[in-house]
């Protein structure tokens, strides 16, 4: 199976806005199968949230046999569930939950950050999946992404 890059432009604010050939790939097509699938961010200087998602969906709908089983292991399929989205599927019970560090989880201030920085150090804890020579500094970047993610959410820019 052939691979696929797409280069995003610089200010990458939707997915129309791409050029050449990669703006009419579809990955709902039935011949639409790559075997890998590159976006190249590298030139964006700001992403707005359309394309954020974008990105996700695409590369994840390409790679259909596996996107279902992402989606659930990052609780996206619990998030839904909680809005009362009916959820249809085998591979609801494919994911291991005794993994997941943290789920998806909606968070909005300095304080919701600082409290999932908590629930991250807490299951590294119990996991038990990295030395604890290293735990300070994964919890130090996580703590710094949860604080950068509601200061952009609250930005009137709304690029990341």
């Amino acid at each position: 199976m052939p691979t696929l890059t797409i280069t995003a432009s610089k200010r990458f604010g939707q997915a129309g806005l791409l050029t050449g050939n990669t703006r009419n790939i579809d990955p709902r097509d039935t011949g639409c199968g790559f075997e890998e699938v590159t976006i190249d961010l590298r030139q964006c200087v700001a992403i707005r949230p359309a394309a954020t998602f974008w990105c996700l969906i695409f590369a994840l709908q390409v790679m259909k046999s596996r996107a279902a089983i992402y989606l659930n292991s990052i609780g996206l399929f619990r998030c839904l569930e909680e809005f009362d989205v009916s959820i249809i599927g085998e591979h609801l019970d494919r994911t291991n939950r005794d993994q997941i560090i943290l789920p998806l989880t909606k968070f909005s201030s300095d304080f919701d950050a600082e409290k999932v920085t908590n629930v991250i150090y807490e299951r590294l804890d119990e996991l038990k999946l990295i030395t604890s020579n290293i735990k300070s500094t994964i919890i130090e970047t996580f703590c710094e992404l949860t604080n950068n993610a509601t200061q952009h959410a609250n930005s009137s820019i709304a690029s990341y």
